[in-house]
């Protein structure tokens, strides 16, 4: 069949094959495979693969020498890599005609024994091929084509079968399933049914099968052919992969998304199988190219795109099944990311890379489906220019990635409504490029280096350095620091949580201690604990000891209940007996301790190492729920809220006593105890203790540290230096002879705010040690302390109210029970 309309062929490719024919006169020359599919297809190619005929091996490998550059590595099987002088593209294989043999018939690719004849006519060359598509060869003398198997046929109809019986084809190597499947993504194409149920067939086989310890189907080859479909096609790669076994057999956790249900009210699409697919889909709609132009989603994406919701079928819970509001899959996020590796490693998915597309980075992927739900946490409005800097800037390319993973994740997001969720992706762009001027060149130039940092703050390299350095970060970024001159105060800073930040090799508690001993002056002079720093004050320290060095040790034996568990916090029903976090004088393993072993994403939350995810926390022998931030925008979101006060706290204690009021505030400012560092103590007027002994509505003292014991604290009747506002509301629930059951309500949360203040108006906890007046008695004390943290409410990022309850523990039900 004479064709002349491949104008596409490279002029200086005919040039070489007709010198061929020039020298070696005897010499056919064919253009096979691929490169003839395309050419009549008008696709653009790259591959160019040559048969000679009717040429000695040996007298075809010194010409082909001659004239250009030739490599050995697939002489063995009867082809030449060849580099042309002169040819700029990728190397040309040149082979004989030749015959394949399958010596065992596992579907192993080396079970094939290659024959090489010179003078084998090119339609038997072109029989042994896998696909009629790919079965045609074009004589470059005289432009006709060879087509045994009617290719151009299937061509025209848009059809991929085999050459030949579909069984026999596959069992000579087995990865020509995978290439079938490929390829119809590539030409959006049909499989024939009998060839498309014979790949289903040898799924199996082809994905799991093994011979003498090796895949039958390398894993290499598994990845190329996976992810060129994925790139081609991802929504008909999904779907071809999934209707012929391959999805089931290579990534289970893509399968396990069929039939699990989302909250209808959020996901009106269906299932998380079908939002996966619109997800996919959405590299093609025109919203796409209003956010990113014609750039092109990489492989990094596409593969995160496909596995960002694969923690749903491991997170889920249901109103019927666990007695939640709605569907939920809260943490998803994190789960569905500790899942990557995994499936990369699995797969070799690393191994392939496209010019195009890139090369998969599995710590990419893993980021990219880790904080896909970024926007859905909050609004960009809110994001500090660090936190854009940091996900968006620092890196653009990745930041880039992320923008698609969101893009794709939110236009297959359907509300029941019908909303619009991609406009929070402009709100996020038009961020993006806010911050982005304060950048030279697209990067960050920090005021001092980590050096300079070093010298400043006279510390030795370790955590601190990264600490202010990010800190540095985060105030340029937010123009609180313009010039070199003073950029280590940047903004108003307390000098506890100021020193705390540059010497975390030091608890906070022992800084304290320094200042209000005088070995830590500002411009010279002693200061109170909570002194405010303003720029150019001097800050001396003197006479510090070496520091304790106080870590957390990820434990997985600490035992607490988990309550609740979302992307962004955990609710934590704390048992009596555990401290919260590390500090100096605790041996023991604490909550932080346990958290981190299970949720190592939290190290890096908040301010303080020793404290990570924590925004509040509940003495060692006192119970009851804790809410645990598990990213910093939640962290800073929650803090803000007990700033403001909008945090709703209720307890539940026992006191000694029997009050005359049935509910009434108490308003005490608190300060340390000044004889007791552990302790707050209360005073009607300063210095003085008092003791109120029947409350009458408001009682309003001051609480400062007491000046006995500084482990307390003290409650004063005016304000002091060294005194914080504490509000406590009250209302009796039972009372009994000689003991009263208190609802209590927070409205500040300072430290044993309830323990001190209920001691200061005489009626102190049943079970506390630390407040109970020696002239105080009560037998049968329990072990610990008569208070539980019994309900929290707070707002999450999405605006919702979020009450969590936990009812009150065994222990304290049973001396309850036993109380007259």
């Amino acid at each position: 069949m004479a064709i002349t309309q491949f104008k596409q062929i490279p002029r200086n490719l005919k040039a070489i094959t007709a010198r061929l024919v020039q020298d070696l006169s005897f010499a056919r020359v064919y253009l096979v495979g691929g490169a003839v599919r395309d050419l009549i297809l008008e696709r653009p190619t790259k591959d160019y693969d040559l048969v000679v005929g009717s040429v000695p091996i040996p007298k075809l490998e010194r010409w082909l020498a001659d004239h250009g550059q030739v490599n050995l590595v697939g002489k063995t099987f009867g082809v030449f890599k060849w580099q042309p002088a002169g040819w700029a593209g990728e190397a040309i294989d040149v082979a004989l005609p030749r015959t394949e043999h399958v010596s065992v018939g596992s579907g192993q690719y080396r079970d094939f024994k290659i024959q090489s004849q010179p003078d084998l006519p090119i339609e038997d060359d072109l029989l042994r091929r896998d696909f009629t598509i790919n079965a045609l060869a074009l004589d470059l003398e005289n432009n006709n084509l060879i087509d045994p198997s009617r290719g151009l046929s299937d061509i025209k109809k848009g059809i991929i079968r085999t050459v030949g019986k579909p069984e026999q084809r596959f069992k000579e190597d087995l990865s020509r399933t995978l290439r079938g499947l490929r390829q119809a993504c590539q030409l959006n194409f049909k499989i024939e049914p009998t060839t498309l149920e014979a790949i289903a067939s040898l799924s199996q086989k082809s994905s799991n099968g093994r011979r003498t310890g090796d895949w039958l189907v390398p894993r290499e080859i598994i990845a190329r052919e996976l992810l060129k479909a994925l790139q081609a096609n991802p929504v008909m790669a999904l779907g071809l992969f999934d209707k012929t076994g391959f999805i089931a057999q290579l990534l289970p956790e893509v399968e396990t998304l069929r039939g699990v249900p989302q909250p209808p009210e959020f996901h009106s699409e269906g299932d998380v199988w079908e939002h996966t697919k619109l997800a996919l889909g959405s590299f093609e709609v025109p919203e796409w190219r209003e956010f990113f132009g014609k750039s092109k989603p990489s492989l990094n994406v596409i593969l995160a795109t496909l596995l960002h919701d694969i923690g749903k079928p491991v997170t889920i819970k249901t109103p019927l099944k666990d007695k939640v509001d709605r569907i939920r899959t809260d943490g998803h996020d994190v789960a569905g990311a500790k899942m990557v590796p995994d499936i990369c490693q699995r797969l070799r998915l690393t191994s392939f890379t496209n010019p195009e597309a890139g090369q998969i980075n599995t710590d990419t992927v893993t980021w990219l489906v880790q904080n896909h739900l970024l926007l859905a946490h909050g609004s960009p409005e809110i994001f500090k220019p660090a936190t854009v800097y940091r996900y968006f800037l620092k890196d653009q390319i990745k930041g880039q990635e992320l923008q698609q993973v969101i893009f794709a994740d939110m236009h297959a997001t359907r509300p029941h409504d019908g909303r619009l969720l991609t406009p929070k992706l402009t709100e996020l762009q038009n961020r993006i490029k806010e911050v982005s001027k304060k950048l030279t060149s697209g990067k960050l130039k920090l005021l001092l280096s980590g050096e300079e940092i070093m010298k400043s703050f006279n510390i030795k390299p370790g955590p601190s350095v990264g600490l202010l350095l990010k800190k540095l970060e985060e105030a340029q970024l937010s123009s609180l620091v313009k010039t070199k001159r003073q950029p280590e105060l940047h903004e108003p800073t307390r000098l506890d949580k100021f020193l705390h930040a540059a010497l975390p090799d030091y608890s906070r508690s022992v800084l304290q201690r320094a200042i209000r001993e005088g070995n830590i002056t500002v411009n010279d002079k002693k200061v109170v604990v909570h002194h405010w720093l303003k720029s150019g004050d001097s800050i001396e320290l003197k006479n510090l000891a070496e520091p304790i060095k106080i870590t957390v040790t990820p434990n997985k034996d600490v035992l607490y209940k988990l309550i609740a568990e979302t992307a962004d916090y955990l609710i934590i029903d704390k048992p009596a007996g555990l401290v919260v976090h590390p500090a100096a004088g605790v041996n023991e393993p604490t909550l932080v301790d346990g958290l981190i072993a299970k949720y190592p994403e939290i190290a890096s939350v908040g301010d303080d190492p020793l404290r990570p995810g924590i925004v509040h926390r509940l003495d060692r022998e006192v119970s009851g729920l804790l809410v645990i931030t598990r990213n910093n925008q939640m962290y800073e979101h929650l803090k803000k809220q007990f700033q403001d006060r909008t945090i709703d706290k209720e307890y539940v204690g026992l006191v000694i006593g029997q009050l005359s009021q049935p509910s009434g505030t108490i308003n005490f400012p608190l300060a340390r105890s000044k004889r007791n560092h552990g302790k707050i103590a209360a005073r009607n007027k300063a210095g003085d203790d008092t003791r109120v002994s029947q409350p009458s509505g408001t009682i309003n003292f001051p609480l400062a540290r007491s000046k006995r014991n500084h482990g307390k604290i003290a409650a004063r009747n005016k304000a002091g230096d060294d005194t914080r506002e504490a509000i406590t509301h009250y209302a009796v629930e039972k009372q009994w002879q000689k003991v009263t059951l208190l609802k209590l309500k927070l409205e500040t949360g300072r430290t044993h705010q309830i323990r001190a203040h209920l001691a200061a108006l005489g009626y102190p906890l049943v079970g506390d040690q630390l407040y109970r007046p020696p002239k105080v008695a009560f037998k049968n004390h329990p072990s610990r302390i008569f208070l539980h943290a019994q309900t929290l409410s707070f707002t999450d990022l999405a605006g919702e109210t979020k009450t969590f309850t936990s009812p009150l523990p065994t222990d304290l039900e049973k001396f309850i029970a036993n109380l007259k």
